[in-house]
């Protein structure tokens, strides 16, 4: 089917074009060196892009680059068995046939699955696949030579057939289904074709004669050829007698056993089993044929297999390795000499024709024929430049010359030693000599004057805004207009020396050490070297009419598009897209050196690019087609923990993975070093990566979790395949980064965390109960002391305070003044006893609710209002001075309600909780103004700022929740931990209410 694409080529070539000479083709070969797997039997590539490899070591896949060998089912018995032969059914499936009585088997999820046929041969020496889909396995020996697979089961053919005797050589199948087989008769002599029509039980005997060990194969147009030591040649295998017309191709000398393929330009290619391989490019045309053999590089001459891939290339299978012949678009022009002394200089000529010299002779290409030599007996370090109205100009020792299309030469001027010339558009025709500048114009010859005019001339070209430019002494720039010359100083190019210069509409074009210009009037854009290392240095420069720059320099031949240039002066963030041309494109050598001053590059009229080079003149067929096809994409294998997955889709790596290598390839085998790459790891990457044509990815500390993996290519053609390959993998997390540790771990944290709170708690508790002990300790103290010093005393004055009263008269007013004072005295004595008792507050846990219904009793609320002391929770003993200051603060905000409040309504609760102690004061009365709570109370008052001080020196808080209209709630809240003198929590709930 290749072979088909010849009859896509829409445009006029020549034969060589399109039948291909080995000249046309490079080679490339690997061997044990190079990582094959050794002698190659046969060779097939499945739809994937693969090349299947068949050894003597087992079966192999190969990339382009790298070899694996497949795998076989668990169980098999199949490994390190050799591999005899390989198809590929028209569903996809490869089949092998195998040496060592392994008979055949198939690959499937990249392992080899037996077929289990039964009493195998000793070895498979050829497969080929039925219209029906039936699978026709060989052996070469005398017996069973012949077996059919379908429908799940295996057949012995021989006699059901009525196969004719003899040595099974080929078999083919045709495009209507037929089966035929050569063989040959027992002892090798004589030679018998037969064929099994489709649906037929029998085999037929053909008429055609002189069949002798003879292998078969198809042309493109579905022809039958036979190739074995009698020749190579067409046969009809209805007649008796060979295709009329045809060419019949002898055996080359020392072959043993041949078989043939056709390539996609119709050509002929052989292995010989002992004498390398051969190639007939036309073979209609009765051309030669070639041969290529170890001598010129073929891993080895002992050939076994071939075969033509998806893009054309042909592979060569040798008892050392595998070699690869590739078409290129790159040729040597074998009938134009190299002349490195002097060098080859070209001239792209009016009407298509390109001109060049070689040792004193000029040849002329024409379109898409051969060169030919139009003129010789020149001296050898001529130069040649193109002549407006055809033909060329030949400058050479005090002289040049009018050369026309046919080499008559129309004209010779004395002059100086020329070694570069120029056609003006004026017709005037410039002269770089020994002597100076000198100019040709109206038939007359002279030097010019000036400075610029006695400099080194190295490159001329024609300027869109003058009539010519030139560089001198290889650094600076002179532009003529008339006779008038401008130079524009090396400091200001700022290119470094110039090799190469162009022009068109746009401008004129400079190529340096430094990078490129482009000069237009009087503006010069550049673009560096750095950015675009390609365009500097360059020995050629040409701009197309076709919208084409191309550039001859060390890294090769580019083209790329004229406006992408433009756009890149213009934009310095504009990419600059290129095709290269090199020693992989069939490029034989860098270009002249830049003393061979003179054209080095021309473009014929049939779209093919001449090159002047080291090893001679190159042409680039502009006629070679590219394969626009994207490259499959492919993912080799995933690498992790220890564990590697080949042909990865889904997969699980092992727990504790931190490391993952994805190996993946783009199967475009022409030139596997072209291949770009572009991948991405979901959740890692941010962006494509682009490794160039690395073909491995690597990732080092992943966390646990799903990945997804994917890779695109682009072939040697820069055709991108955007869908690619996907592969997602699993990296299970260990006990260690499992969420269950991670919530042990949550919890070991709040653990830490209330430990670290708790213990703080208690060194912040344990200091608050010391301050609140040597508070009570001081309030003990003083209470001792007003008992024994300050009560004592006032106590005895009273009583001297009596008995001096008891002396005075009944009825005297100095009596009763006394008496009532004494009465005072009492009553003050009293309320010192009470603030002793406060001093000494009493630890039981009634003592508290106690003392509150006391103050609210003797808070004498109107008969209307309704007061309730309730208590919650199961009472505890409070530490005195807790208690002492919940007294007070209530004393505080119950005479606050008695005095502010005028509601009908108030409750003290007491709230013995597990975790606080709480005394609430509320009201429904009036509520508080929003700006004295705000202040902190009133101004010149200090009630409000006394509560929240005696709540914050026993550790607790004070809230105060009040709204003009709603009420005041008044609550003091301390810690279980401060409050409370014992540690167990309550255990019930007790609510009393009283209506005073």
């Amino acid at each position: 089917m290749v072979c088909a694409l010849v009859l896509l080529a829409t445009v006029p070539a020549t034969a060589q074009d399109l039948r291909p000479t080995l000249s046309q083709f490079k080679h490339r070969s690997w061997t044990r060196e190079d990582g094959a797997p050794g002698a190659v039997h046969a060779i097939a590539q499945t739809p994937d892009g693969f090349l299947w490899l068949g050894t003597s070591r087992g079966l192999y896949r190969f990339d382009g680059v790298t070899f694996e060998k497949a795998g076989v089912a668990a169980g098999s018995q199949l490994e390190n068995i050799g591999v005899s032969h390989l198809i590929v059914g028209r569903d996809g499936t490869l089949w092998a046939g195998l040496f060592d009585g392994a008979g055949v088997a198939v690959l499937r999820g990249g392992q080899l699955h037996d077929m289990h046929m039964p009493d195998p041969p000793m070895m498979i020496t050829d497969l080929v696949e039925g219209r029906d889909g039936s699978i026709w396995a060989v052996w070469g020996g005398l017996e069973n030579r012949l077996a059919r697979y379908v429908d799940g089961r295996w057949q012995k053919m021989d006699a059901v057939s009525h196969l004719p005797a003899g040595q099974i050589i080929g078999i083919v199948v045709d495009a209507d289904g037929t089966l035929f087989v050569s063989l040959t008769a027992r002892g090798g002599g004589g030679g018998v074709l037969a064929y099994l029509p489709r649906g037929a039980a029998r085999f037929r005997r053909s008429p055609h004669r002189g069949l002798a060990t003879a292998s078969l194969a198809r042309d493109c147009a579905g022809r039958l050829w036979a190739a074995g030591r009698t020749g190579t040649y067409p046969l009809d295998p209805y007649s008796d007698g060979n295709v009329s017309g045809a060419a019949r191709y002898a055996a080359v000398p020392g072959l043993r056993v041949a078989a043939i393929t056709f390539d996609r330009w119709g050509g002929i290619w052989g292995t010989t089993r002992t004498v390398g391989v051969f190639h007939v490019a036309a073979p209609w045309e009765r051309s030669e044929v070639e041969r290529f053999t170890a001598a010129d590089g073929l891993s080895a001459d002992s050939t076994r297999s071939l075969l033509v891939d998806r893009e054309g290339t042909i592979w060569i299978g040798t008892g050392e390795g595998l070699d690869q012949f590739r078409r290129v678009p790159v040729v040597l022009e074998a009938g134009v000499e190299a002349d490195i002394v002097h060098g080859n200089i070209m001239a792209d000529g009016d009407g298509g024709t390109a001109y060049i010299t070689s040792h004193g002779r000029l040849f002329a290409i024409d379109g898409s024929a051969r060169p030919r030599m139009i003129l010789s007996g020149f001296p050898s370090e001529s130069v040649i430049c193109p002549a407006r109205t055809g033909g060329v100009w030949l400058g050479g020792q005090s002289s040049v010359r009018r050369v026309g299309p046919a080499g008559e030469v129309r004209g010779r001027w004395q002059s100086g030693n020329v070694y570069n010339c120029l056609e003006d558009r004026r017709g005037r025709l410039w002269l770089a000599t020994g002597d100076g500048l000198q100019l040709l114009e109206n038939g007359r010859l002279q030097s010019l004057d000036g400075a610029q005019t006695k400099g080194d001339v190295w490159d001329m070209a024609l300027d869109p805004d003058y009539d010519l430019a030139f560089s001198l002494n290889q650094t600076g720039l002179v532009r003529v207009r008339g006779r008038a010359m401008t130079y524009l100083a090396p400091e200001r190019l700022a290119v470094g020396p110039i090799g190469a210069m162009a022009s068109d509409s746009r401008g004129l074009y400079v190529s340096g050490a430094r990078g490129m210009l482009r000069i237009r009037g009087n503006r010069i854009d550049r673009i560096d070297s750095a950015r675009a290392p390609w365009l500097a240095g360059a020995r050629a420069v040409m701009r197309t009419a076709d919208g084409e720059t191309w550039i001859l320099n060390d890294d090769g031949i580019s083209v790329l598009s004229s406006a992408a240039l433009d756009r890149g002066f213009d934009d310095p963030s504009s990419a600059i897209a290129r095709r290269l041309y090199d020693s992989r494109d069939g490029l034989p050598g860098g270009p002249q050196h830049i003393g061979f001053r003179g054209g080095q590059l021309a473009a014929g009229s049939d779209g093919r690019r001449w090159f002047t080079t080291r090893a001679g003149l190159v042409r680039l067929d502009g006629l070679h087609a590219v394969d626009r096809t994207p490259p499959p994409v492919a993912i080799r294998m995933l690498s992790g923990g220890g564990v590697a997955v080949r042909d990865p889709q889904i997969s699980v790596l092992p727990k504790g993975t931190r490391t993952v290598t994805i190996a993946y390839s783009a199967l475009s085998l022409a030139v596997p070093e072209r291949v770009r790459f572009r991948y991405r790891l979901e959740g890692i990457d941010e962006d494509w990566v682009d490794p160039g044509a690395r073909r491995e990815a690597n990732y080092a500390n992943l966390p646990p979790g799903t990945y997804r993996f994917n890779v695109i290519a682009a072939s040697d053609a820069g055709v991108w395949n955007r869908e690619g390959a996907v592969a997602s993998f699993t990296i299970p997390p260990t006990f260690l980064e499992s969420p269950t540790f991670h919530i042990l771990l949550l919890l070991g944290a709040v653990a830490l965390l209330w430990l670290a709170y708790s213990l703080r708690m208690q060194a912040v508790t344990a200091r608050v109960r010391l301050r609140m002990t040597e508070r009570l300790r001081e309030r003990e103290r003083i209470s001792r002391d007003l008992h024994d010093t300050f009560l004592q005393s006032v106590q005895a004055l009273i009583l001297r305070f009596q008995l001096a009263a008891d002396e005075l008269p009944r009825g005297a007013a100095s009596r009763g003044a006394l008496e009532n004072a004494l009465d005072q005295a009492d009553q003050v004595m009293a309320e010192g006893r009470e603030r002793l008792h406060d001093l000494r507050a009493s630890e039981k846990a009634s003592a508290i609710e106690i003392a509150l219904r006391e103050l609210v009793e003797r808070q004498h609320f109107d008969s209307r209002v309704e007061s309730c002391v309730l208590t919650s929770g199961e009472p505890r003993p409070l530490h005195p001075l807790v208690a002492t200051e919940a007294v007070n603060i209530a004393r505080e905000a119950l005479f606050n309600v008695w005095r502010h409040a005028r509601g009908d309504r108030v409750e003290v609760l007491i709230g013995f909780d597990a975790h606080q102690f709480v005394v609430r004061v509320r009201d429904n009365g009036t509520g508080i103004d929003p700006d004295v709570l705000g202040a902190g109370g009133r101004a010149g008052h200090f009630g409000l700022a006394g509560m929240r001080e005696r709540a914050r020196g026993v550790g607790g808080e004070l809230a105060i929740d009040a709204a003009p209209g709603s009420g005041t709630d008044v609550s003091f809240v301390v810690p279980a931990t401060l409050a409370y003198r014992l540690a167990e929590a309550p255990r019930g709930r007790l609510w009393r209410c009283r209506r005073d």
